[in-house]
């Protein structure tokens, strides 16, 4: 098992008031960006919704007053929300599994335990976003489904876009059905013996290069959430008792309101 110290040098690990998480360096070259990783405690109780604005606070240094959240009703499909003006509501709550903005002091979230966190940022555009994929949104298309909502909503073009892929279960830990299996190019598929494990970064970074997005611009952690530092959270391996962990961005340009 490997520590969290010992990770890539383009992942940084940061603590304040006891809350860790993960920083990711592609990102942080951008200085309209604020983000992060926020890891769990394995007690099963989960984060309430009104909770995690103090903890984005804590992790991006920004007073709760100044932001609203967004934090969707994950459904393992393709729906993608754009966020275009202004919220009222300090915490906006709708179905969906990707999140887009162009909107200042907006932060977008999404909560994991071994599907796939996506960032997302255009500097061009100064949009951020955020998907959360599993296999069903990974072979409905919910990556060409990103990518599509923000060439119309935002005009990004694909070759633009920076994209940083999470941590996640990996093809060492990720075992999946025969029937399952077939669905996905065997190139993604490792078999061992009669078992077979799905390396879903892979595919996932496979369609958004196939939706125009430069490799030199994905980066991918390779972090294993089942396998990796005990306070990755991981579903498969922990059940009930796994919390969750919790991606979030933002663009903070502008005067904060």
């Amino acid at each position: 098992m490997k520590s969290i110290s010992e990770l890539k040098e383009n992942i940084i690990v940061e603590e304040k008031k006891e809350l860790k998480y993960l920083k990711f360096s592609p990102l942080e070259k951008f200085g309209f960006i604020r983000h992060g990783f926020i890891l769990g405690e394995k007690d099963g109780t989960g984060i309430n919704s009104s909770d995690i604005p103090e903890l984005i606070s804590i992790a991006s240094g920004i007073p709760e007053e100044k932001f609203r959240v967004v934090i969707p009703k994950q459904v393992h499909q393709v729906q993608v929300l754009s966020f275009k003006e202004k919220m009222q509501e300090k915490i906006i709550q709708m179905e969906g599994d990707a999140l887009l903005t162009d909107q200042d002091n907006l932060f977008l979230i999404i909560q994991v335990a071994d599907c796939l966190p996506v960032f997302l940022a255009d500097p061009v555009t100064e949009i951020v976003g955020l998907a959360h994929i599993g296999w069903r949104g990974a072979l409905s298309g919910i990556a060409e489904e990103v990518i599509q909502k923000s060439k119309i909503n935002f005009k990004s073009k694909p070759a633009d876009l920076n994209l940083v892929l999470g941590p996640s279960i990996g093809k060492c830990c990720y075992k999946i059905s025969g029937s399952l299996a077939v669905l996905f190019d065997e190139k993604y598929v490792d078999k061992r013996g009669t078992k077979n494990y799905l390396d879903l970064g892979h595919f996932v970074k496979d369609e958004f290069l196939k939706a125009g997005v430069k490799e030199e611009n994905i980066f991918v952690s390779g972090e294993c959430t089942f396998c990796g530092d005990q306070r990755y959270q991981s579903y498969r391996k922990d059940k009930e008792k796994a919390g969750r962990m919790i991606a979030f961005i933002g663009k903070v340009m502008g005067k904060p309101g």
